[in-house]
């Protein structure tokens, strides 16, 4: 199977590309925002596979797919893709258009993994074919700033207090600026995936798809 990694610019149309350059196959930009201040868990062996909870959830109950239909043939983009393949198989599994992963600090790792994981058969939801992706290694805020109007679906999981400690008043300044181009950017039919973070739009609406293991917010206009 073919490596399906494309830039970003083929995927959001009208993205604005300045400042962006081809770094060994993935996009880059501005990884540091001086404007949050991380947490603790930031570092090397950051513990990834967020999504892969709700993935599994799929296997022994299909009719959860239906929870997720707002990335259906969206471009998705992951807010904090974390270093692993979890966020594109959501997508994938849901049937998006394609793959934004956003990462600054593990970029070659999520890199390297959605290259292996998009040269394999599926191992879930075999009928749901691999879907193109781009990696970004920018800040969130950043990269949001870049995306036109209504024009993707998005989420974001585990990216709590201990990345973003909102104790510190420049990080709620930053969350609500997320909050605000999260709202501006989503699609009319598109959704916000929320699992376990610090963003809460709440200029949208929202539905909690959570169960007991996990809290999961879907956010829609």
């Amino acid at each position: 199977m073919s490596n399906l990694l494309t830039s970003v610019k083929d995927q959001i149309e009208g993205i604005d590309t300045s400042g962006l350059h081809n770094c060994d196959g993935f996009d880059s930009g501005i990884t540091a925002n001086t404007n949050v201040e991380v947490g603790a868990r930031i570092g090397p062996g950051s513990e990834g596979g967020t999504f892969y909870g709700i993935v599994d959830s799929f296997e022994w109950n299909p009719e959860r797919v239906s929870d997720y239909s707002g990335l259906k043939d969206r471009i998705v983009v992951d807010l904090g893709a974390g270093n692993d393949e979890a966020g594109y198989e959501l997508a994938r599994i849901v049937g998006a258009k394609g793959y934004v992963g956003v990462e600054p600090f593990y970029t070659r790792q999520l890199a390297d993994a959605l290259k292996v994981n998009s040269m394999k058969n599926p191992s879930l939801f075999e009928e749901r074919e691999h879907i193109p992706y781009s990696v970004l290694c920018e800040d969130m805020l950043r990269t949001l700033m870049r995306i036109p109007d209504g024009s993707v679906s998005l989420m974001a999981g585990a990216i709590d207090d201990f990345i973003i400690p909102r104790n510190v008043e420049k990080n709620r300044r930053y969350v609500a600026s997320v909050n605000d181009e999260i709202a501006r950017v989503l699609h009319v039919n598109g959704v916000f995936i929320d699992y376990d973070s610090v963003f809460s739009p709440n200029s949208l609406k929202l539905e909690d798809i959570g169960d007991l293991d996990r809290r999961v917010w879907k956010f829609f206009k």
